[in-house]
C-alpha cells in the first residue's frame, strides 16, 4: 500500500456499521486495481464504506451516504444520530449520553435565566 499516510475508523456505537478512511500522500496509480484489490476486504471484515482519499479527489467502496447511523438514549428518549465519517463523534456511548444529558441541563438552566446570548462550539 504505497503513500499510505493514515486509517480512520468511524463506527457505529452498536458496531453494525464501520467507516474506514485510507488516506494517501498521492493519488493511487491504478483505481481499477485498488477497487479490486479492496473491494474483498468489505465482506471479509463487515466494513459498511471503504474510501480512498488523496490530492482533492477519492475512490469508495460499500454504501454512498457517508454518514454511520446511530441510536442514543438520552434522558429516556432515544435519538437518531448521524454521524459524518470525516467528523468526530465520541466512541463511547455512555459517555456521550452523559455529556448530552450535561449539555441539555446547561441550556435548561440558561433558559430560565433569559440570557440574550448562547455561544457553542
Amino acid at each position: 500500500v504505497e503513500n499510505l499516510t493514515s486509517c480512520k475508523f468511524v463506527s457505529s456505537w452498536d458496531e453494525k456499521e464501520v467507516f474506514v478512511t485510507l488516506s494517501y500522500s498521492d493519488s493511487v496509480s491504478d483505481s481499477a486495481e485498488w477497487l479490486a484489490h479492496f473491494s474483498p476486504l468489505l465482506e471479509l471484515f463487515s466494513i459498511t464504506s471503504l474510501t480512498a482519499r488523496f490530492q482533492k479527489s477519492s475512490l469508495s467502496l460499500g454504501r454512498e451516504e457517508k454518514c454511520v447511523n446511530d441510536k442514543i438514549v438520552v434522558r429516556g428518549v432515544e435519538i437518531s444520530y448521524k454521524k459524518p465519517e470525516d467528523a468526530f463523534c465520541h466512541p463511547n456511548k455512555h459517555t456521550m449520553s452523559k455529556a448530552l444529558d450535561w449539555l441539555i441541563t446547561r441550556i435548561e438552566s440558561i433558559e430560565s435565566e433569559s440570557p440574550t446570548l448562547l455561544e457553542m462550539y
